[in-house]
């Protein structure tokens, strides 16, 4: 970004490969008495790189020259002679428009005179730092998903950056969570899941809800964040719930909206069934769908290759026909879920009329709308009447996952509202999801205990990045 900057404490001896590097690229290194002054006034010379142990020049600081060579002026080259895998993050600078072609431990790197912003990933501590450093120098907006890999070997690295300043923050933002927060969430649903497993199959289901939300109402209070619950579930059917209103989180972080379902499918918990999960979903504070009180929602979703063809308002047969073209795939290859309930029985005869079919669920629509998302899973429609407070859950669930759902409240028992579409449910793209098996299903295992406690598994993902991590955590309880 050019500027001028004194590093106070710093040692030029421990750093004379590195500060030479820097001279060659243009940069005036100069020692000081307590440290090193740097001030580069100009697009920065293509340097070739090789790492070697010490005294030569450290493989950690590898992503960092890259990074500047991504934008330098010419033609460089850099040799990885230490570590196999630092080429890795690679890919994600090319996300934001870097020349870079790897050979084995060799990366080409043709310079171009500025990145463009875009969503991108840390994988590692210095791969994450040298991430931002290319934001810096990026047009546009760039958001470092996992930024919690870079405070483990750089506390504070966002805030010193902005004391920084200069041109690359006057012109550009970079935001950096400081942790992503949907792998804060998955805390919270496994910890609602641990408490609800002794529950499972026990015949109680308001008891292993109140079970549920304790634990989740405990530990939803150490996230970073300022939340306030959206969507509170319990109420249509007077299980104890988490309070639409209720604030939530530690007050130390981002305005959100909440959703919560400490138990989707309590029922199936009860009755010791398969499919029951815990989940939470956030959002901007402000771009939440507000069901006020409309408990019912008729539904249809899909994963990203039929979204745009879907139409809640077409015959039943249109839609399975027009998902099975967007797949490539035969009638007789779909599959739709559907809650089974007595009065989905229109629906199910015209599913079956079609030529597709149908898999019943007893509970957890927002489980089978994840897998009619989600690839190999063998759904492709979720239809029918489920909850509205799910359906909001699902919109998450739907913006990290390319799919869609298109919904109508019920009004009354023959009227439907407007048709909502995902952007409507949930406005905005940043959101975050985290879920846990409660009991075994197709998406996730259930809780299991062993010697040692128990085992969990999650799924979690991200909006902005459209990241998704299936998580299997051991918790030694004993």
């Amino acid at each position: 970004t050019q500027g001028d900057i004194t590093i106070h404490g710093a040692r030029a001896d421990h750093m004379e490969v590195m500060l030479e590097k820097l001279a060659h690229a243009g940069a005036i290194v100069t020692s000081t008495q307590d440290g090193v002054r740097i001030q580069m006034n100009q697009r920065p010379r293509a340097t070739d790189v090789a790492t070697l142990p010490y005294p030569g020049f450290a493989t950690d600081l590898l992503p960092f020259i890259i990074a500047m060579n991504a934008v330098a002026d010419g033609h460089s080259m850099v040799t990885e002679n230490v570590f196999e895998s630092r080429f890795m993050f690679v890919n994600e600078l090319a996300r934001l428009g870097a020349q870079i072609s790897i050979d084995g431990h060799h990366a080409s790197i043709d310079g171009i005179p500025q990145l463009s912003g875009a969503p991108v990933e840390a994988t590692d501590i210095r791969a994450g730092a040298g991430l931002v450093l290319a934001a810096l120098v990026s047009d546009g907006e760039t958001t470092v998903d996992g930024a919690f890999h870079i405070d483990r070997g750089y506390p504070n690295f966002a805030e010193q950056l902005i004391a920084l300043g200069g041109k690359g923050l006057s012109r550009m933002m970079v935001l950096i969570p400081d942790r992503n927060l949907a792998l804060e969430l998955v805390r919270v649903t496994e910890t609602a899941a641990l408490a609800t497993a002794p529950w499972v199959g026990r015949g109680e289901k308001n008891l292993a809800d109140d079970a549920a939300v304790k634990a989740m109402r405990g530990i939803i209070n150490s996230v970073d964040m300022s939340g306030v619950v959206i969507i509170g579930e319990g109420e249509k059917d007077g299980a104890p719930m988490l309070h639409n209103g209720e604030r939530v989180g530690n007050k130390v972080g981002p305005e959100c909206d909440v959703a919560v379902d400490p138990i989707d499918g309590t029922s199936l918990t009860a009755n010791g069934m398969n499919g029951a999960i815990s989940v939470i979903a956030l959002s901007p504070r402000g771009t939440m769908f507000d069901p006020k009180g409309s408990f019912y929602m008729n539904k249809i979703v899909t994963g990203p290759e039929a979204k745009n063809v879907i139409d809640i308002n077409a015959p039943t047969s249109e839609n399975i026909k027009a998902v099975a073209k967007a797949k490539n795939l035969s009638i007789s290859d779909i599959t739709v879920v559907v809650l089974n309930r007595p009065r989905h029985q229109a629906l199910i005869n015209e599913i079956r009329l079609a030529g597709a079919r149908i898999r019943l669920i007893q509970d957890g629509d927002v489980a089978a709308a994840i897998e009619a998302a989600r690839p190999d899973t063998g759904i492709d429609l979720l239809m029918g009447i489920g909850g509205t407070p799910e359906g909001v859950i699902t919109a998450a669930a739907m913006i990290c996952l390319g799919g869609s759902i298109q919904g109508r409240i019920q009004l009354d028992s023959e009227r439907f509202g407007e048709v909502l579409h995902t952007s409507d449910l949930v406005k905005s793209d940043d959101v975050f999801l985290a879920a846990t098996g409660i009991t075994d299903g197709e998406l996730m295992k259930g809780i299991r205990y062993t010697a040692f406690g128990a085992v969990s598994q999650s799924i979690v993902m991200r909006g902005k990045s459209k990241t998704v991590r299936l998580i299997e955590t051991e918790h030694h309880l004993k």
